[in-house]
């Protein structure tokens, strides 16, 4: 298998080169942030499963964090603003886009645009996301970046 390139287009935000507090794993950061934090015990420190899988307990567990895991996602899709990382992943920059902006196109598969307009609720979605992540914001912009990995 060989390494793939990305093309992403996004309206949103690319942040300094920089280390945040979030970077190692914004998903959970975010989460957390809305008042969304997993309390189903299914991983430990490490993130490894906390008790013995196939066992009644395991699978308790297991549901709690699918139930978390749906409330997050709905939380997330009401948030309208998401963040993620392009260069790639031995060098990761991040991005703050809007949610249904995003366009990516892998080598040798290429995506239609099939509009550039700017939906009036992405400025206030991704403003809202910069104050969750405690980023300065700046008018966003469309970007084209790539992925390498």
């Amino acid at each position: 298998m060989g390494v793939s390139t990305d093309g992403i287009l996004f309206y949103g935000i690319c942040l300094p080169e920089e280390s945040y507090e979030w970077s190692d794993d914004s998903n959970c950061f975010i989460e957390e942030k809305l008042g969304l934090k997993d309390q189903s015990g299914l991983f430990d420190e490490h993130g490894e499963y906390a008790v013995e899988e196939g066992t009644e307990e395991h699978e308790r567990r297991k549901k709690l964090w699918h139930k978390h895991k749906d409330r997050c996602m709905a939380a997330r899709k009401e948030l309208g603003a998401n963040v993620d990382i392009h260069c790639s992943y031995n060098y990761p920059m991040n991005y703050i886009f809007a949610e249904g902006s995003r366009i990516r196109a892998s080598r040798g598969y290429p995506e239609e645009v099939k509009s550039l307009e700017v939906k009036p609720e992405w400025d206030v979605n991704i403003r809202k996301l910069c104050d969750i992540l405690g980023v300065e914001y700046e008018q966003p912009k469309w970007y084209l970046v790539s992925m390498w990995g």
